[in-house]
């Protein structure tokens, strides 16, 4: 479950620190915009959605069919049509009217409920202190629990029940403008508790929800909430369907290092074996073939609960600064790429946290990044936004991580096109001159399973269920959705769409019936490789550059960490060479201005792939586990090699 803020809708600018800046916000800096943005409505995705392919049967059962019934419905907004009177008065009185004919159901068994809950059970049988095993009779105790029952379960009273809803109305249009709930989302998680044994689902669910509510009470301004509820599924059918796709692992020393040292050039067909998920007591008393369904199902759900996640407005804004444009923009120009980028957000899938006036929400964005950007009035009716150089960049680049699950599959498959591409073509080549190179289908799936090794596993957050191979063709598809690569045969080739047999041979024209002792497909010509250039659309070259510097903080950060093995003070501890590497960071950052990759988190990253990859190798001592350089790294060459092999991936 998922609780989403959106900025108010506003009608009216909010004060600036100047009456000149203000003037501009208000005249729209002679540009007519419209008053409300049309994408924030038209194309909201239903997110939140359980695998399809570990829980098939949770589609049937627990997926809502009629797709024209999902939606957000404003809480809140009781009109004359909910009830069955109409009126000037009935307006008026509509809260009132509809808590009325509110349906109450009767709640007869809910003492027999009670009796055979676990808790009460356990009480009666002995197993919490207190109970008849410390010799009270099973009958006195069975009689003073419904001795108790019977005075504080009354039978819920029709008229409090309305009127506590009525009240709980009235409160909530006092908070917020609109409290959005998911209808259709609602049906189905009902759905499923009806068939489930753990009601209390709903009920944890709806506290989480007021929990939330209840957080942003003390807003000096009202807000719109919306809530949104993840897709239901079966667990058990997950445990069953999970277990039949296991198949081999591989670590990710045994399938990049020979790679990065030159030694070979195959990658091998198998997964990465990356666990990052930290080992508890309880997950150590489990068999290891358990922990590794709790290993899988919390990746799974930490991939749903990404997909389902907002995208917030000042993500979106330290982005397009960070990105696109660190040496400044017009803000009439930053209005309109605001709008695409967030087009862009939408229909792949993911949702925005945020609703209103394009001017008003790129004014209360700059407004929170205003210790991170300056505005300067540059021209008549118009103003320059600059990202304040040092480290002002770190916390931009931290605002535009969240927009990396949204553009990963692109801007992987846009770097290792970049890798692909950076020996054969200088780095800074024109556009056009790149284009002209053909890209096997099977040069680029090497890059991208190159690439996908190396990236740390929380942030790739592959489902269990999905093979490296599939999240190629995945990738490749999206370059081509997305207009940056499109296919391209080689001269004298069979065309790629011509799927029909070509040169059959022989002994397969006429053969016994029932010889199975071949298959057909074993004399066909085998096919050849797909073949791709680079679009020469217009967007495309910016479009591409936006996507790779996406990852460029990571894979900055990598390469920088690489160029460190050969200063670092090794043995040390792991907290003690991650704060010489973040030191080194900053170093860096004030000597080159990068400061994007001046951060901690990438920092530690790097050294946990570091150490998968056996660059670095841990050894226990009696002051805890320490790192030391693995011998195949103590070569500066290797280091080299290592670093290079980060860097190919890099676009300046």
């Amino acid at each position: 479950m998922a609780t989403m803020l959106e900025g108010r809708c506003q009608t009216q600018p909010r004060s600036s620190p100047s009456g000149r800046e203000t003037s501009l916000w208000s005249s729209g800096f002679g540009m007519k915009l419209e008053a409300v943005t049309p994408f924030l409505g038209k194309y909201r995705p239903f997110v939140g959605r359980c695998c399809q392919t570990c829980t098939p049967k949770s589609w049937e059962s627990l997926f809502h069919r009629s797709i024209t019934d999902l939606g957000f419905c404003n809480v809140i907004l009781v009109k004359e049509e909910n009830t069955r009177f109409r009126g000037w008065l009935v307006r008026r009185l509509c809260y009132f009217l509809w808590s009325l004919e509110q349906h109450i159901p009767p709640c007869q068994d809910a003492p027999q409920k009670i009796m055979e809950s676990t808790r009460v059970q356990n009480l009666l049988s002995g197993r919490v202190p207190g109970g008849t095993g410390e010799g009270q009779v099973p009958d006195l105790v069975k009689k003073e629990v419904q001795r108790i029952l019977g005075h504080t379960q009354a039978p819920p009273r029709p008229f409090l029940v309305r009127l506590f809803s009525w009240a709980l109305l009235r409160f909530l249009n006092c908070l917020f403008l609109n409290v959005q709930l998911h209808k259709g989302q609602m049906k189905m998680v009902q759905k499923a508790a009806q068939a489930a044994s753990a009601p209390l689902g709903l009920w944890t669910g709806a506290l989480a929800v007021l929990r939330s509510l209840w957080s942003h009470w003390g807003c000096s301004r009202r807000i719109c909430s919306r809530v949104h509820l993840a897709q239901p599924f079966s667990l058990q059918e997950y445990i069953v369907s999970a277990r039949s796709c296991w198949g081999g692992r591989q670590t990710l020393e045994q399938l990049l290092q020979p790679i990065v040292l030159g030694q070979c050039t195959a990658v091998p067909d198998t997964e990465k074996e990356q666990e990052w998920t930290p080992i508890t007591g309880p997950l150590l008393a489990l068999k290891e073939e358990d922990q590794l369904l709790v290993r899988r199902l919390s990746c799974h759900v930490l991939s749903a609960s990404v997909g389902s996640s907002a995208v917030m407005s000042t993500a979106i804004m330290a982005t397009l600064l960070l990105v696109k444009h660190q040496k400044g923009v017009f803000l009439s120009q930053l209005l309109g790429e605001f709008s695409w980028l967030t087009e862009e957000i939408l229909l792949r899938g993911f949702d925005v946290g945020f609703s209103g006036q394009l001017r008003s929400l790129l004014q209360h964005s700059l407004s929170l990044l205003r210790a991170h950007v300056a505005l300067l009035r540059i021209r008549q009716g118009d103003l320059l936004v600059v990202p304040r150089p040092g480290p002002g960049l770190t916390h931009l680049a931290q605002l535009s991580a969240e927009l990396l699950p949204v553009f990963l599959s692109e801007a992987m498959g846009a770097c290792a096109v970049r890798g692909l591409l950076a020996g054969r073509v200088p780095p800074q080549g024109p556009w056009e001159l790149q284009g002209i190179l053909l890209l096997s289908q099977n040069e680029l799936y090497r890059q991208i399973l190159l690439l996908m090794h190396l990236l740390p596993q929380d942030l790739l957050l592959l489902k269990p269920c999905q093979s490296s191979y599939c999240y190629c063709q995945e990738v490749l598809d999206r370059l081509i959705q997305c207009g940056l690569l499109v296919a391209e045969e080689t001269p004298g080739s069979r065309p790629a769409c011509d799927t029909g047999r070509q040169r059959l041979s022989r002994k397969l024209l006429w053969k016994p019936s029932g010889d199975f002792t071949d298959s057909d497909s074993d004399d066909f010509e085998e096919a050849e490789g797909r073949y791709f250039r680079l679009s020469q659309q217009s967007h495309c070259p910016d479009f591409f550059l936006f996507l790779c510097r996406l990852l460029s903080p990571l894979l900055k950060a990598f390469a920088q960490a690489a160029a460190f093995l050969r200063r670092g003070q090794l043995p040390d501890t792991e907290s003690g060479y991650t704060e010489q590497l973040f030191q080194f960071l900053q170093a860096t950052a004030q000597e080159e201005g990068i400061f994007e990759c001046a951060d901690p988190k990438l920092a530690i990253s790097a050294i946990w792939t570091f150490r998968d990859l056996g660059v670095l190798q841990q050894t226990p001592s009696p002051a805890g586990p320490r790192l030391h350089l693995s011998p195949t790294f103590a070569s500066r060459d290797n280091q080299e090699k290592l670093e290079q092999f980060i860097r190919q991936f890099i676009c300046s």
